[in-house]
This record gives C-alpha cells, structure tokens and sequence, in this order.
C-alpha cells in the first residue's frame, strides 16, 4: 500500500486538522467555548485510539504522529491558560477585591475569610 495515501495517514491529517481548529477556539476561551474544545478533542482520541489499535508502522506515520505530539503539548499549555483564566473570572465574581498579598478577598457572610 501507498504510505502516502494510506487511510492511517489520512486519519492523522484529521486529528491534526481537529488540533488546530481546538487551538483556535482556545483563542476565546468562554466556558461553551471549552465545550467544543472537549468535543474535538473526544474526536482526536477516538482517531488515535483506531491508529493504535491497527498498529501501523512507517516513516511517514512516525513524522504524523510527532506532530501530533508536538501539536497537543502546545494545546495543553493553551488549556492550562484557559482553565486558569476562567477560574480567575470566577474568583472575580465570587471575590471583593484582593488582599495587600494579592489573594481574592471572600466574604464569608458573617465574617471574612481569605481563600487561595
């Protein structure tokens, strides 16, 4: 078989291609935003679980695969980024103001706290 237009190949260009369209909606990371990233990501696995399960071989392959690698450690740090935002914004909501040491200020009802 043709490496080159081999179903497996084919297979990683649309995990790579799913990859790139979740680092794009990782741009705007609002919480239905997150939603889809999770849905492309769920895409991703599934693909990649029918890579291994068939246990191809082949340089092409390899080259696919490290790009795959190197492309979901560039998205981990983007959720990484997304996560702590929206948990910011969610101190924020939940917070009045920060402390002299820079942590959220909560009000506890009776009395205040200061939560990490």
């Amino acid at each position: 078989m043709n490496e080159a237009h081999s179903p497996v190949l084919e297979i990683c260009a649309k995990a790579e291609e799913r990859i790139r369209e979740a680092q794009r909606l990782l741009l705007d990371p609002r919480p239905a935003t997150l939603d889809q990233v999770v849905a492309e990501l769920a895409e991703v696995i599934g693909a990649l679980r029918a890579i291994a399960a068939e246990r191809p071989t082949g340089t092409e392959l390899r080259g696919a695969l490290h790009r795959i690698r190197a492309m979901t450690r560039l998205l981990a740090k983007q959720i990484e980024y997304a996560s702590n935002l929206n948990m910011g914004f969610v101190q924020l909501r939940l917070a009045h103001g920060y402390t002299r040491q820079g942590l959220p200020f909560v009000h506890n009802g009776a009395r205040n706290s200061v939560e990490a």
